[in-house]
């Protein structure tokens, strides 16, 4: 996961009460989406080599699944090559549009309507104090609470709209962050 501040807290809140274990591993903020690309194959090889050793072959029931959380920021294009990779099949992609704090403002339906700017959403955010602190990358997840649907019902409406009309990375905005969501938390509000 790319995102020290605004991901990893986000997501440990949505796993919080989780019933089975899971580990969120955080690269420095701004990490080039290759260097997540090659953690998370590295990870792959590691649970690979676990269900061999369990004289299992790899299975994301018995040993996990590995996710990639990032933005597109200014890295579309080899993020696209990325994913068309081989050993990217294994390797589960949540990417929002042009950033996380894109999926943070489909929270709020009117904030994200068409194509945005992520200086602007994250301007809005924290003028509504949805991300505070001196950088914006605080999280209030207080002020999400019970929001989740409408988020996930914003994902989903924009996918909509790009389908046939506008491929990968141009789909500003979107996000499938609802993907992993979903299995973190099947409950979550």
């Amino acid at each position: 996961m790319e995102g020290e501040e605004t991901e990893r807290k986000y997501f440990l809140a949505v796993g919080q009460n989780r019933e089975s274990n899971y580990e969120l591993i955080t690269k420095t903020p701004g990490s080039s989406r290759l260097t997540l690309f090659n953690s998370a194959v590295d990870i792959l090889e590691l649970l690979t080599r676990e269900a061999k050793v369990l004289g299992r072959s790899f299975n994301h029931r018995d040993v996990g699944s590995v996710w990639i959380v990032c933005d597109v920021d200014d890295e579309g294009a080899k993020l696209k090559e990325l994913i068309n990779r081989p050993k990217s099949s294994d390797i589960k992609w949540i990417i929002s549009n042009p950033s996380f704090d894109a999926w943070i403002g489909m929270h709020f339906p009117k904030m994200v309507t068409g194509y945005i700017d992520r200086h602007k959403v994250q301007s809005d955010l924290k003028k509504i104090k949805v991300l505070t602190g001196s950088n914006a990358k605080t999280v209030s997840m207080d002020l999400l609470a019970g929001k989740y649907s409408a988020a996930k019902e914003a994902a989903l409406a924009h996918e909509k709209r790009h389908s046939g009309v506008t491929a990968f990375p141009e789909n500003n905005p979107s996000s499938n962050v609802p993907d992993l969501i979903d299995v973190l938390n099947p409950n979550w509000e």
